[in-house]
């Protein structure tokens, strides 16, 4: 997948805006976010099983088949497009955070903001998401009753 990212960085119309290095890590979180959803919808598909539960074997019985990526994947693109409509400036924080695997300092020099702040916004998109997935999962699971 990295390799396929860095292909879409480098030959995609987003080489052009690459003013600096927190350009570049925001295209690159943006690309990475891209290819990441891609991926997990193509995982859905019935073609590819999409409608069959996986189960893992475990030997924590507790942890067996109560995990699928590509569900919590898409339920987490589905909440960071809503929170994109809230907040812009939390979604990038996100984005670049969870698909650019930024750190405090990171986010701090790319988004311009301190430290502080970075760890704030970060607990509170935490947070926002978290309550975002758990309802839209909720839906979802009405929805398959």
């Amino acid at each position: 997948m990295v390799h396929e990212a860095f292909v879409k960085l480098v030959s995609g119309q987003e080489q052009d805006h690459w003013k600096s290095r927190s350009y570049f890590f925001a295209a690159a979180a943006a690309s990475m976010r891209r290819i990441l959803i891609d991926h997990a919808r193509r995982k859905k598909t019935l073609r590819r099983g999409g409608n069959l539960v996986q189960i893992e074997l475990s030997d924590f019985p507790a942890c067996a088949g109560d995990f699928d990526h590509s569900s919590r994947l898409l339920l987490l693109d589905e909440a960071l497009t809503k929170l994109q409509d809230v907040d812009p400036q939390l979604a990038k924080l996100v984005e670049l955070r969870m698909y650019g695997g930024l750190g405090y300092e990171g986010l701090a020099e790319t988004l311009a903001i301190t430290v502080y702040q970075a760890r704030q916004k970060w607990q509170f998109a935490r947070a926002w998401l978290k309550v975002a997935m758990e309802e839209s999962d909720d839906r979802g699971a009405l929805a398959a009753m």
